[in-house]
């Protein structure tokens, strides 16, 4: 999906734009789909944790001094 930019104002609630909806793709999508987008959401989370840590422990070996 592609990501559109939206001003609003929040003292006007006739500037939120109405939201579009593919009713075909919503229609045709099923439990196994949304099984695997889970699975695919879960396994991309594990992997940014990953990276933040190894950021993180990167940084910590970077800054001890030696001995």
């Amino acid at each position: 999906m592609k990501t559109v930019k939206i001003s609003i104002d929040p003292e006007n609630p006739a500037s939120l734009p109405e939201g579009r909806v593919d009713f075909n793709r919503l229609d045709a999508t099923n439990e196994q789909d949304i099984a695997a987008q889970q699975h695919i959401d879960e396994t991309n989370a594990m992997t940014d944790a990953a990276k933040v840590v190894i950021e993180h422990c990167d940084s910590q070996i970077r800054n001890m001094q030696p001995y």
